[in-house]
């Protein structure tokens, strides 16, 4: 559960950096 909210956070983090939403992950 860690690892995945830990890899969904980072995802999360890469989206509002990125700009535009990515295709999901």
């Amino acid at each position: 559960v860690a690892t995945v909210g830990g890899f969904g956070f980072m995802v999360w983090m890469y989206q509002i950096i990125a700009g535009p939403p990515g295709p999901p992950a």
